[in-house]
């Protein structure tokens, strides 16, 4: 459990790289939510493809892309409907990206 003054250190610290994390996505990325959890600091940002299989895409390659590039490990998980297996319940497609030893976590939806 954090104390109040960890709690507000551990906040100005997700917020600033969850800031890095959003001005690395493309331009119009639908943010639909977000989570910070304080110990061990976590964040989770979850992305609304707007229907599209193609923009789901698009942002898993942007967040790999960044993710590699800031030397950050990650792995990919999710369900895609035909091309990657069927979803266990209807329209419950996505993907998830989880940085191994980051605080990071993206869930792409709605594709």
């Amino acid at each position: 459990m954090a104390t109040k003054p960890q709690a507000k250190t551990a906040i100005d610290s997700a917020t600033v790289l969850i800031k890095a994390d959003i001005d690395s996505l493309p331009a119009g990325t639908n943010i639909q939510d977000g989570e910070i959890n304080f110990g061990p600091i976590r964040y989770k940002i979850l992305l609304n493809a707007g229907g599209s299989l193609a923009a789901a895409e698009l942002l898993e390659t942007a967040i790999r892309a960044f993710l590699a590039t800031a030397s950050r490990t990650f792995v990919v998980k999710g369900v895609r409907g035909r091309r990657g297996g069927d979803p266990p319940f209807p329209d419950t497609r996505d993907i998830l990206i989880i940085e191994t030893n980051g605080p990071a976590t993206f869930r792409i939806t709605n594709f």
